[in-house]
């Protein structure tokens, strides 16, 4: 199997891979408590909501998904209908986790504080 710089990072990263979601979740919950207690608070915290509480998430779910041996998306050989299925499975979660870093990076931010 061919390791690439990805499967390197993920292969890293998937013994803290609870980490991450417990941060996503706990960062989730801060982010509701104080626009409840501080709601004035939220056009400042509000722009990083994406970088600190969806990145963690799609971290997680990059790990969870495309570990070498682990994953659940994994390449395994099997026949030709499933690697097939496994291919579109595969391709669907790589497109999820690359808008997922490229939303909660920029696009969030940026929508954030235009809403705001």
């Amino acid at each position: 199997m061919k390791v690439g710089y990805l499967t390197a990072a993920i292969d890293r990263l998937h013994p803290k891979r609870v980490t991450f979601a417990v941060v996503a979740v706990a960062g989730f919950v801060a982010f509701v408590v104080i626009g409840e207690v501080l709601p004035q608070a939220l056009p400042v915290l509000l722009p990083l909501a994406g970088p600190l509480v969806f990145l963690p998430w799609v971290i997680f779910c990059a790990c969870t998904w495309f570990h070498p041996e682990r994953g659940s998306l994994r390449r395994e050989p099997g026949g030709r209908l499933a690697t097939l299925a496994r291919k579109a499975m595969r391709w669907y979660a790589e497109l999820f986790i690359g808008l997922g870093v490229l939303f909660s990076l920029a696009v969030w931010p940026a929508l954030a504080i235009l809403w705001l």
